[in-house]
């Protein structure tokens, strides 16, 4: 058996974790001052509490290669950032041994693939922002994962190869959920999602494979702010429950299955007519780049929903703007009584 002293030889202190996650990396500059003398904690984005790492701070560096297995005995270390880089290779597994890990943000690394570690479900429960956007990662979203990290505030895992369902777990603090252009995701959006998420202030589930119909308890999210619900296989009819939402500002549903008559509910004297600055129910514009992400959940093509005609005399004015642009015929609508679709000249999906 191996010493109390040899034990400690064997340990990996915070320099030699360091130093392995810059052999293991490339593309690191002059400015960066790393492997210099001194203290590690004046190496650039390295941030220390007592001598002890408690953040590594390289996102936008464009840094390659692959992240050590070593970064394990930094059992500090709160926030992780390379994102806007050149990653490759999988994640460590190691990276569940982390116990005090709260912000992992791995993002814009196109070539970093594998799935979500396993591990990280015993990262220590700490764990609040998990960004893998604009990667390879594949997989499903582990329900174990969301029951594990009860602080989760942003979930960030747009542009992936995630597949799968959305798992039903709750996740009380949750805001920020963005799975859109993740092609292989299937299933529903889930019907309890006012009540999985209730402090969801934004979400995008655009272009997946999810379908089904619009949750009616969607209305029930009173801090829902943004919500992207485009190019999808959703169908039936928009609930009147969405008038309810008194804080959203941001609304897209075009590119789905929806039919029938937009309800009254939407608009007059309703908290959502009140709220609503932007809202896309039949595409009519080009491509859509929202504030969450630079790249563009949707491309140019035909619209799918098919509402009727005449729009509810209280609809709010954002929604009918976008319905009635470009004048006469409306891109994705279907006069009352009538057959044939009404399609608008130079009509564009959005």
């Amino acid at each position: 058996a191996m010493s109390s002293s040899g034990e400690r030889r064997a340990m990996t202190t915070p320099r030699e974790a360091l130093e392995a996650l810059h052999r293991s990396t490339s593309g690191w500059r002059a400015g960066h001052n790393w492997l210099g003398g001194g203290s590690f904690c004046r190496w650039h984005g390295v941030g220390c509490e007592a001598g002890e790492v408690t953040s590594i701070d390289l996102g936008g560096g464009g840094l390659g290669g692959s992240l050590p297995p070593q970064l394990a005995s930094l059992t500090s270390l709160r926030t992780l950032n390379i994102d806007e880089s050149r990653l490759s290779g999988t994640l460590p597994a190691e990276l569940g041994k982390l116990p005090q890990l709260e912000t992992l943000l791995l993002g814009g690394n196109p070539a970093l693939s594998g799935t979500l570690p396993a591990s990280l479900q015993s990262a220590g429960g700490l764990l609040s922002v998990l960004d893998f956007s604009g990667s390879r990662l594949s997989g499903t979203l582990s329900g174990a994962l969301i029951r594990a990290s009860p602080r989760l505030d942003r979930l960030q895992l747009d542009h992936t190869r995630l597949s799968g369902t959305l798992p039903g777990e709750r996740s009380p603090l949750l805001r920020y959920l963005f799975v859109h252009s993740c092609p292989a995701l299937s299933g529903t959006v889930p019907a309890r999602l006012a009540e999985l998420f209730p402090r969801l202030l934004a979400a995008s589930f655009a272009s997946t494979r999810l379908s089904g119909t619009v949750p009616t308890g969607l209305g029930e999210l009173s801090e829902l702010r943004s919500l992207w619900l485009v190019n999808m296989s959703l169908s039936g009819t928009v609930p009147a429950q969405l008038g309810k939402l008194g804080s959203l500002r941001e609304l897209e549903m075009h590119r789905n299955r929806l039919s029938g008559t937009l309800p009254a509910e939407l608009g007059g004297a309703s908290p959502l007519a009140k709220s609503l600055r932007r809202c896309v129910l039949a595409a009519r514009q080009g491509p859509h780049q929202p504030w969450h992400s630079m790249r563009p959940v949707d491309q140019p093509g035909a619209d799918t929903n098919r509402f009727v005609c005449p729009l509810p005399a209280s609809l709010p004015a954002p929604c009918a703007a976008h319905l009635c642009a470009g004048g006469a015929g409306w891109a994705g609508w279907r006069q009352r009584g009538r057959g044939r679709q009404r399609r608008g000249r130079g009509s564009k999906a959005h």
